[in-house]
């Protein structure tokens, strides 16, 4: 699970090339789950059903387009297509609750 740290959701030509309107879900991951991400270990990515994540992820499912990870407070990211949103539980033990996933497509 990653830290709770502040999302930013926005229309963003830039994060994707080609993609004009592009609605980019950005989000800090942990150096841990990004490295996990990068190695293709990790392919969705998990947030705690909160009204917060509501209104940024599970109100927007449809929209959304792609997901932006940063590696902590660095320069390092990487943008993936999301292939969907949905809630389900974590495959990661002790992690029992319900949860916003949001399964992504590896090299973009």
């Amino acid at each position: 699970m990653t830290a709770n740290l502040q999302p930013e959701l926005a229309i963003d030509s830039t994060a994707v090339s080609g993609c004009e309107r592009c609605l980019v879900l950005h989000l800090v991951l942990t150096y841990h789950w990004y490295d996990e991400t990068e190695s293709g270990r990790k392919s969705i990515e998990y947030r705690n059903m909160t009204d917060r994540w509501r209104k940024q992820i599970w109100e927007r499912r449809y929209e959304i387009t792609h997901v932006r990870f940063a590696r902590g407070y660095t320069s390092t990211m990487q943008t993936f297509e999301v292939e969907k949103i949905d809630v389900g539980s974590c495959p990661i033990e002790g992690w029992d609750a319900e949860y916003y996933r949001i399964h992504f497509k590896q090299n973009v």
